[in-house]
């Protein structure tokens, strides 16, 4: 918890001192908010941008300049990008094409290549949102001419489902937080 808040002060100060996947990762927890209610609709992208060396800052600074100052860009590291856009599903795919025309723009003969993912719909921790998103990009790279896939509806296994309902039913689990309620410890 206490490098959770010490991560999450530096990441309001400046997320380019930090390590940039903890950066991207933080600012994605942090936009999943708060225990009591779910937050408000995000979507993540995990991205290739295939621009010659001498033009990427030129084009980080052109994506930082047309997404809303809510939203985060990430140079996770040499060709990849995070994105943390606050945008429901469904502005995805145009803000995807907004997006690529613009780095084709910055730097001729780039390509912007995309998958992403979204909360609640793909998920509401972290690693499932990148698992998504990831899974999302390597179907863009493989099949999609358009250079941008949205990671699909999860499909909700029995089994998972029971396991959750035995988890949050449990007399020893409280149901909101899913941690072990305090008046059973000893027991």
């Amino acid at each position: 918890y206490v490098r959770f808040e010490r991560m999450a002060r530096q990441l309001e100060q400046d997320h380019r001192a930090m390590d940039p996947h903890d950066a991207f990762q933080l600012a994605i927890s942090k936009a999943l908010g708060t225990a009591h209610r779910m937050p408000d609709p995000f979507c993540v992208f995990v991205a290739r941008a295939d621009i010659p060396p001498d033009r990427e800052a030129a084009v980080m600074d052109t994506l930082r300049r047309n997404v809303r100052v809510t939203d985060g860009v990430f140079a996770l590291s040499e060709h990849r990008l995070g994105l943390l856009l606050r945008t429901p599903r469904r502005h995805a795919e145009t803000i995807y094409q907004r997006l690529a025309r613009c780095v084709a723009e910055t730097a001729s003969a780039a390509r912007l290549t995309a998958g992403a993912a979204s909360c609640p719909e793909n998920g509401d921790r972290v690693m499932d949102l990148l698992s998504a998103a990831e899974t999302a990009l390597q179907q863009a790279s493989a099949e999609n001419s358009a250079g941008f896939a949205m990671a699909p509806f999860p499909e909700p296994s029995a089994e998972g489902e029971a396991l959750k309902t035995s988890a949050a039913d449990s007399r020893y689990v409280d149901p909101l937080t899913g941690l072990l309620r305090s008046e059973y410890l000893e027991t």
